[in-house]
């Protein structure tokens, strides 16, 4: 099986408890998202699911004030499309610039945390936000280090966890 690296983006407010996790394939991808998200009545989900074109595209579209393009887009009305062109027309000329089959960049190296740290994060957030127990949480936790105990981010941490429970 081939690896994928994500850009991992991080959602949540105090009207919306429930935090939500979104990937991307590359770290552009992840700031065109959190650029959409600060569209008014553009929330995380209703972003997500617009990208269903490549943000190269979707940024051209709003450089050029394309509504009908982004009305095409799932979850974009008329309304919305006017929204995001009047709030990003100005800010989008380097997603429009990105070319699709170009290779994401290389992340800086993440910080690392200690595996003691690590664990803790990896644990809120499968207990927090992922809805796991307790009881389930930690000895996934405790497999996922053993089968990469190389893991130093809770984004590699996780990969780790989810690419392990997918065995069948």
């Amino acid at each position: 099986a081939d690896e994928v690296a994500l850009e991992i983006h991080y959602h949540a407010t105090q009207n919306q408890p429930r935090p939500v996790l979104i990937g991307f394939t590359s770290e552009l991808d992840r700031e065109f998202f959190e650029k959409l998200i600060t569209v008014k009545d553009v929330g995380p989900l209703v972003a997500a699911r617009s990208l269903a074109a490549p943000v190269g595209e979707i940024a051209a579209a709003i450089a050029r004030q394309d509504e009908g393009y982004l009305r095409r887009l799932p979850g974009i009305g008329p309304q919305k499309a006017k929204n995001i062109v009047a709030q990003l027309q100005a800010k989008v000329a380097k997603f429009a610039l990105a070319r699709p089959e170009a290779a994401a960049p290389e992340p800086a190296a993440a910080a690392t945390v200690d595996e003691d740290g690590l664990r803790g994060l990896v644990f809120d957030i499968l207990v927090k936000q992922l809805g796991y127990r307790p009881s389930e949480a930690a000895p996934i936790i405790t497999a996922a280090v053993a089968r990469r105990p190389g893991a130093a981010t809770p984004e590699e941490l996780l990969d780790e966890i989810y690419r392990g429970g997918r065995k069948s």
